[in-house]
């Protein structure tokens, strides 16, 4: 037996006894609560009620569609966690898609014990998924201080490489603000991007953030807004949201994270991470910024989660790998190679260094990728990689 508690909100009551009825002879759910008058304002006397309740469910009669509506965004608000079911006679379309504005989950049209308890067995299920995928799943960030440094790009691949491995789920989220470069990297036009995620944090759950995102190359793909809009910052809450609500449906999630946001929003991301790739160039602007980009990570206590990534390397750099780590007290965890035929074609197709060609930028990316997951290579060759590894 799944125990669900369950809240329900209408004026009528042979309506709020029917629910009741309903609701229990599902077998999944105990009724918490019955209010009778719907909520018109945060803080008054029936959202306070919902509140101390804090049911898993509430069902919504929409008896008086408005005043209806009006509660569910106050319930969306006071309680964004609580899945919302609407109940009506009215069969309108219009009224469902306010309603799931408002921030309803579910719309039963003259619900029958059936129609409630089939919507039960979808929270449950979704529920016990939450519980099993959030334990599972690793948060990996790139970020540089210098722009420029390749970011999105090692952003890219990792996701690339992680989406080859058998029964794998990888997101890609993009929080570069106000314009972000991985959807042109890999030549998409999404219909959604990171903002319309945002505007429906208090009440997303993976079926919604899945549709926000847009599948590439087998990697679900969360872009940055379209529009350039400076000095625009997400609340924090939300991005917490879109990581939490992400981990409970991808294995691996790559955030690509620009040093521009908020001490507040890299603290976070940073905190939920599993590692921070940082991504510099062999040069001194990129060794000066990278500098006290890791001094303040190790002010947020992160600095044990980084991994320090020089991209774009050549045997001729002038700054020694000793020089490196001596000026930036951190020891390099990979080097990338130089490879610009590479890139160009990467670019030019729309498709991943790593999944686009056999270059030696391609197997170094491969095999950082497997060296940070701590995920076994499954070519066979792998030593024979490890001679073309610039890995330390």
């Amino acid at each position: 037996m799944v125990d669900i508690t369950v809240g329900i909100l209408a004026p009528r009551a042979e309506t709020r006894e029917a629910l009741r009825t309903l609701a229990e002879a599902t077998g999944m759910a105990s009724v918490q609560l019955e209010v009778p008058e719907y909520c018109v304002l945060r803080g008054d006397r029936p959202s306070r009620r919902f509140v101390e309740a804090n049911p898993d469910v509430i069902v919504v009669d929409m008896h008086r569609p408005q005043a209806a509506l009006q509660a569910l965004q106050v319930l969306n608000w006071a309680l964004p966690q609580t899945w919302l079911f609407v109940t009506s006679t009215i069969s309108d379309p219009q009224l469902i898609i306010d309603a799931v504005r408002a921030g309803a989950r579910e719309f039963l049209h003259m619900p029958s014990g059936d129609a409630l308890g089939k919507a039960l067995r979808r929270y449950a299920e979704e529920r016990d998924r939450s519980k099993q995928d959030r334990v599972s799943s690793q948060v990996y960030c790139v970020t540089s201080a210098k722009g420029g440094s390749g970011t999105t790009s090692v952003a890219i691949n990792l996701a690339a490489v992680l989406s080859q491995l058998p029964s794998t789920r990888v997101a890609l989220i993009d929080l570069n603000s106000p314009i972000g470069d991985a959807a042109a990297y890999l030549s998409l036009k999404p219909q959604y991007t990171f903002a319309d995620a945002v505007a429906a944090a208090s009440r997303l759950d993976p079926v919604l953030l899945e549709n926000f995102m847009t599948s590439a190359n087998g990697i679900g793909v969360l872009p940055a807004p379209r529009e350039f809009l400076p000095n625009s910052r997400p609340p924090v809450e939300a991005v917490g949201r879109i990581l939490e609500v992400a981990a409970n449906v991808f294995r691996y999630i790559v955030v690509d994270l620009p040093p521009s946001l908020d001490k507040e929003h890299f603290a976070l991301v940073s905190e939920m991470s599993t590692s921070i790739v940082v991504v510099l160039t062999p040069d001194l602007a990129a060794l000066w910024r990278t500098s006290r980009l890791l001094t303040f990570l190790e002010e947020t206590g992160a600095r044990d989660k980084v991994r320090l990534l020089v991209n774009r390397t050549r045997k001729s750099d002038e700054i020694s790998d000793a020089e490196m780590e001596k000026a930036l007290k951190q020891q390099i965890y990979w080097k990338l190679p130089n490879s610009h035929s590479a890139s160009v074609a990467s670019n030019n197709s729309g498709k991943p260094v790593a999944s686009l060609n056999h270059s030696e930028l391609a197997r170094s990316y491969k095999e950082f990728t497997y060296r940070l997951t701590c995920t076994q290579m499954p070519d066979k060759r792998r030593g024979i990689f490890g001679l073309f590894s610039s890995g330390s």
